[in-house]
């Protein structure tokens, strides 16, 4: 980020579960498939020739 000088733009799929990293952790696997469907939708609407994507 440093050598950039302009920061790194990123993005935060957060996906909803209760008792994380315990061993009864629990999520509902719909979300699971909505965030991965919502990412590959994301990835797919990017243009090949961004700015940003070119160091």
């Amino acid at each position: 980020m440093q050598v950039s000088k302009d920061g790194v733009p990123c993005v935060l799929v957060s996906i909803p579960l209760r008792y994380m990293h315990t061993t009864v952790e629990t999520l509902n696997i719909d979300d699971v498939k909505k965030a991965a469907r919502l990412i590959a939708l994301f990835i797919a609407s990017l243009k090949e020739e961004k700015e940003w994507l070119s160091y």
